[in-house]
């Protein structure tokens, strides 16, 4: 059986085919703006294949963007209406992610996931102002240092990526206080952590870190279907676990939360075993 290409494939090659067909017709205004820093002249082969790669990694971080924008915006209803049901709630969010340039550029896109933001704008409304906030925040570059953020930024630099270069998102959209049953909140604030299975899919992370600890292994089983919790080295299950499923990429693990791993005298450990994947 011959499979179907990913609608974003399709897309890819179509754009490469209508730049190279440009090239062979030559249409080179876009390329004549790299003349300088490329010396076409000189080395036209090696320039021809910097641009291509700066063209199309521009081309990828736009598509991201649009995808996730278009997911938001398509439960934007739903947003409103958990608003709505909880008009008297203190109830943060939604976080929807948005992020930097430096993303795409990595040796190793990263992914990281917490449980939910400690305190968020909150605007349903206009879906683009929170991605502004995203954007704004920059992946704790802006924030007051702390064992998330602190973390965060010994894995980017174990795997030699640039600082702040990473993804980040909650399994919480929303975070805060909601008065009423506990029960009735929770269930409203679940029914969007779907959305991390498809923000996963849209941004394709190579290594992705839940500093989610055991307690939300609940919900990443619900959001990943069938997905195994599986034993790293001498760590007990509950610690520290691989996460293997289909949609997740094949460095994917569940750890505590960063508070408590660096209370409990973890975080070296760790560590070790983030620097063993880049050897």
């Amino acid at each position: 059986m011959i499979e179907c290409p990913d609608s974003r494939i399709v897309q890819r090659r179509l754009l490469e085919q209508k730049w190279l067909n440009a090239e062979r017709n030559g249409l080179n205004q876009k390329k004549s703006r790299w003349q300088c820093s490329c010396n076409l002249n000189k080395e036209p082969v090696e320039a021809l294949a910097r641009f291509g790669h700066h063209f199309f990694k521009t081309y990828d971080q736009t598509f991201m963007h649009e995808n996730l924008r278009r997911l938001y915006l398509s439960v934007q209803p739903s947003f409103k209406k958990l608003i709505e049901d909880y008009p008297n709630a203190i109830l943060n969010g939604p976080l929807l992610m948005s992020p930097n340039t430096l993303y795409e550029r990595q040796k190793y896109k990263l992914l990281v996931v917490g449980r939910e933001a400690d305190g968020w704008d909150r605007e349903v409304n206009h879906l683009d102002k929170q991605m502004d906030t995203y954007r704004r925040f920059n992946v704790g570059q802006y924030h007051d240092p702390s064992p998330f953020w602190t973390l965060t930024r010994k894995v980017e630099s174990s795997l030699g990526n640039e600082l702040y270069s990473c993804a980040w998102t909650t399994i919480s959209k929303f975070d805060g206080n909601v008065s009423g049953r506990p029960n009735d909140h929770e269930k409203a604030v679940k029914a969007f952590d779907q959305l991390l299975f498809k923000e996963v899919d849209i941004i394709n992370p190579e290594i992705c870190l839940f500093f989610t600890g055991p307690a939300f292994d609940d919900r990443i089983a619900e959001i990943f279907k069938g997905v195994k919790f599986n034993e790293v080295g001498i760590w007990r299950l509950r610690q520290f676990c691989r996460l293997s499923h289909p949609s997740l990429p094949a460095h994917s693990y569940r750890i505590y939360h960063p508070n408590y791993l660096t209370r409990s005298g973890l975080e070296c450990d760790f560590m070790e075993f983030i620097d063993s994947i880049t050897r």
